[in-house]
Formats: C-alpha cells, structure tokens, sequence
C-alpha cells in the first residue's frame, strides 16, 4: 500500500494533490488557456470535518469546465454558495502505480474561499474515505495510505 508523508503545519496537514480536468471532460485541451494550466499541483488542507472535497474556483476557471451542479454549504462563516465541477485529482508520487488518482471526482468549488492562506482547498472525507489517514501529533507529521 503506497503511503504519502508530510509535515504537519500549525494550521493542519496540508498535503500537494494534482488536478486536471476529468478525462470524461468535454472541453478539448486545445481551448484551454495553456499547457502548464492543463495539469495543477495544488496544496489542500486535510479537513475530516468537511464531507466533500472543495477547490478554489479560480483553479478550475483556466479549463473551461461547465459546472455539474450549483447550491449552497454551511460553513462556520455562514452559508456559502458552491458550484460543483468534475476533475480529475491525484495523491502520490509521479509513477502511476504509486498514485492514488480518482477520476472522475465531483468537487465543490468557490471564489476565493482560503483568501491569505497556504492552501487553495480542502481535502474531504469523499477521498479520505479511500485512504487510511494517520495524524502523528507528537512528531509532527501526517500520512496518507492508499
């Protein structure tokens, strides 16, 4: 079983997850803005307290993507709306046997929702759910298995 360590910051575990657009997308890679948008490294913050997976929408906007479904999330800063789009998103390293790559993956997306800080979304139980999560405390770091 692959397994993915990272530290733990004062704000949580925040872990570097890939994303691209779902390989069911209909928008052709010729319409989106370049190459180096295809395909994102982006830092999301473990959340298990959050039941789905929510992302920046600012990082989906580069492919063109159509939203799947619109509505609204409580969060602790009161009711929110959220569009949802279908990406693909990737744990682990680089080789494909060492990766846990869910697609297509239905995510929620919101304008600029971590606004100052260090990550762009929130890794929830919809992919936890895949994964044996260990928080080590005492030495400061996090794992992922899969």
């Amino acid at each position: 079983m692959p397994e993915l360590k990272f530290p733990r910051s004062t704000l949580g575990p925040i872990v570097h997850v890939t994303i691209s657009p779902s390989t069911r997308s209909t928008t052709p890679t010729s319409q989106i803005s370049s190459a180096s948008s295809y395909s994102q490294s982006v830092p999301m913050l473990v959340d298990t307290g959050a039941e789905r997976t929510l992302i920046d929408e600012a990082l989906i906007d580069v492919w063109g993507l159509v939203y799947v479904s619109a509505s609204w999330v409580t969060t602790i800063n009161g009711t929110k709306p959220v569009r949802s789009f279908e990406i693909s998103l990737s744990l682990g390293a680089s080789a494909p046997a060492s990766q846990l790559c869910l697609d297509p993956l239905i995510v929620m997306a919101r304008r600029s929702p971590f606004q100052g800080m260090p990550f762009r979304g929130l890794l929830g139980r919809d992919v936890l759910s895949r994964c044996v999560f260990v928080y080590n405390g005492p030495n400061h770091e996090c794992s992922l298995s899969y």
